[in-house]
């Protein structure tokens, strides 16, 4: 159920994430700048070692907190496109979590948002992560 519009794509997929679709997406001829940030699966977490992490999403209302924050990056920051793709599901070490692709006139907006992208959608979208540890395993927000 992706959303795609002229101006931004949103996708919550449960299959490894296809840059090249976020790239292509903010790809503008009035573009100077296209920032891609890929979240990927760290081998540890802070020092114990991690065998994989499993993401969960509530996607119905994943998808209206990152339009409500893609709205507010295009309020504060000077850009042309943007797209966010998350993955559900089981994602094993070096795989990615979310992409993040970004374009504007100039390198410092690509940036800057980015940034508030990630951050927020940590902080506010519904969507889980539970990190295995092989013994054990713990449930956490992104």
């Amino acid at each position: 159920m992706a959303i795609d519009n002229s101006f931004y794509y949103i996708d919550i997929v449960k299959i490894p994430i296809d840059v090249n679709i976020a790239l292509n997406f903010v790809n503008d001829a009035a573009s100077g700048s296209t920032l891609l940030f890929n979240g990927t699966v760290r081998d540890n977490e802070d020092g114990t070692p991690v065998k994989f992490l499993y993401y969960e999403a509530y996607e119905e209302m994943a998808f209206k907190e990152i339009d409500k924050l893609i709205s507010a990056a295009f309020e504060k920051y000077d850009l042309n496109k943007i797209a966010v793709i998350h993955r559900t599901g089981k994602i094993e070490i070096g795989g990615i979590s979310i992409s993040i692709a970004v374009s504007s006139p100039h390198r410092d907006s690509s940036y800057t948002a980015s940034k508030f992208l990630i951050d927020n959608i940590k902080e506010t979208v519904p969507i889980w992560k539970k990190e295995s540890f092989g013994e054990y395993e713990k449930w956490k927000r992104i």
